[in-house]
């Protein structure tokens, strides 16, 4: 099984290398970061990427391709919630629209066109599976507590480009499986100002890891398209 992770050197991203180095499954194990990849990065093959600059997918594109001529398993594990120059907006004052353009590029425009430099070699393969990390935080019918603007907005973009592209890759005659997958709360740098009081502890990124990959071994072709949590129950667009 060939195995790509986007988003490698995060929390849950890091988690997922680790998990699938050690999986004896696994013949080829890639990961993205957007830096260049430092000397002790050994648990898999490194490539930089850059989701806000077409021509770093492009390029990492091109490698991947030139490397596998098929790929099996693909998860996007990127994201961004805040940065220090552009916090999670409370209310309509902080809306900002670089703010909103650079979320919006990272959690959701980013990835898709990553996807559409994989198509190649994930045609290539017999019942592959993408799995892209969105929050329940991205569902419109869910949204009770208002908030959250660019992460929320994000998401929901991210949510629309994988159910349209999902009805894309059914067309493959392949197999193929496509999914938007709630990790659920879990202790990250991106989630770590938010988790602080939480009378639930939030769980580990091993944890959360370990769960994700349990749900892709249960993934079957009908899920193609559908908003998941790590336990299978679909959740509401």
């Amino acid at each position: 099984m060939n195995v790509l992770v986007v988003g490698g050197s995060g929390g849950i991203g890091a988690a997922l290398v680790s998990a699938y180095a050690a999986d004896q499954a696994v013949q080829e194990l890639v990961a993205t970061r957007r830096g260049e990849p430092d000397a002790q990065s050994a648990s898999a093959s490194w490539l930089a990427l850059d989701l806000c600059r077409q021509d770093s997918i492009e390029r990492a594109g091109k490698e991947i391709r030139s490397a596998m001529e098929h790929l099996d398993l693909v998860i996007f594990a990127s994201g961004v919630l805040q940065s220090d120059s552009a916090r999670a907006e409370k209310s309509l004052e902080q809306i900002r629209l670089s703010a909103l353009q650079a979320s919006s590029t990272v959690n959701a425009l980013g990835p898709l066109c990553m996807l559409a430099e994989l198509a190649a070699p994930l045609r290539a393969s017999t019942a592959p599976k993408v799995v892209f990390l969105s929050a329940q935080i991205g569902s419109i019918e869910d949204n009770g507590l208002g908030g959250w603007y660019g992460y929320r907005m994000a998401k929901a973009a991210l949510n629309m480009g994988v159910k349209t592209a999902a009805i894309e890759v059914s067309r493959w005659r392949n197999d193929a499986t496509l999914v938007a997958l709630h990790p659920g709360t879990t202790l990250t740098k991106l989630s770590e100002p938010f988790v602080r009081r939480r009378r639930k502890p939030p769980a580990s990124a091993p944890q959360a890891a370990e769960k994700i990959a349990a749900f892709v071994r249960r993934m079957t072709p009908d899920m193609n398209g559908g908003f998941y949590r790590c336990d299978g129950c679909r959740l509401p667009w």
